[in-house]
């Protein structure tokens, strides 16, 4: 499943493949402004992170906005360190650091973890 995230309160935007297949990435890539968003050397980084061992990653995307790869969509051991993930470079990119009470970091993930549970795991 291929999700677009959008994050109005740090405009941002998400793409976010939750257990893809070749095909559903193909379906993404068959539009042109899908595809104007990844360089072939991103490209090429995401189908050879769906053929590894590992449980998926998240990197921003060099022409703005990021992705996240999660193999296993119901394990929150993998899914909450994607979204931590995501949010520590949402928020290293707009300048915002972990203080002493990370209310920032809370408030991101927090918010990222509801959107997940919204539309991935109650909306599959």
């Amino acid at each position: 499943m291929i999700y677009q995230l959008d994050i109005p309160i740090y405009n941002a935007n998400v793409l976010l493949l939750v257990e893809p297949t070749k095909e559903e990435f193909d379906e993404l890539l068959s539009n042109e402004v899908n595809r104007s968003k990844l360089t072939d050397e991103e490209l090429h980084s995401i189908f050879k992170e769906m053929d590894s061992e590992y449980q998926g990653f998240t990197s921003r995307l060099s022409k703005g906005g990021y992705i996240v790869l999660l193999k296993d969509k119901s394990k929150p051991v993998y899914y909450i360190r994607g979204l931590f993930h995501l949010a520590h470079n949402i928020l290293l990119d707009r300048g915002v650091t972990l203080d002493n009470d990370g209310e920032a970091y809370a408030y991101l993930i927090g918010w990222l973890a509801d959107q997940y549970y919204n539309v991935v795991l109650q909306g599959s």
